[in-house]
């Protein structure tokens, strides 16, 4: 169970990073070098891209996680 718990932790705190540093980079392209705001919202949307890949990398690693814990352990008589 903590095992799970930890990955649901780390797939919050990547996903809310991801979307900030998207943002973040677009709004300092933006601000730094008057790009236009179609650089903003690329960026944007690189960082919701990030966000959705770390979330089905997580969706396997749950998946693995819960067929690893439903074999039996040890030998069977």
């Amino acid at each position: 169970m903590s095992k799970r718990y930890a990955l649901v932790v780390d797939l919050a705190i990547q996903g809310v990073a991801s979307l900030l540093i998207g943002a973040g980079l677009g709004y300092w392209l933006k601000s730094s070098y008057d790009a236009p705001i179609w650089v903003q919202l690329l960026c944007i949307l690189f960082g919701i891209a990030a966000a959705v890949l770390t979330m089905v990398r997580a969706q396997r690693r749950l998946e693995k996680l819960e067929e690893e814990s439903d074999e039996p352990s040890g030998p069977s008589a």
